[in-house]
């Protein structure tokens, strides 16, 4: 697996985290908002082709808690 499929691999397991994120309820709001931020700097790490900030994007997500 290269890099850009690795953060592909946390965008979709962050993207299950945010549908358990909505099963909470109102209390999971945050929880939802954090793992979209998450998403977010992974997309735009592959979008800027930087290495660098894909490494940190990637173990940014790596650290997001289910």
């Amino acid at each position: 697996m290269n890099l850009i499929e690795a953060i592909q691999a946390e965008c979709d397991r962050l993207r299950r985290c945010i549908s358990h994120g909505v099963e909470i309820g109102p209390a999971g709001k945050f929880y939802i908002l954090m793992a979209q931020q998450e998403i977010s700097k992974g997309e735009q790490a592959i979008a800027s082709g930087d290495v660098t900030k894909m490494v940190t994007a990637l173990a940014s997500m790596k650290e997001f808690q289910e």
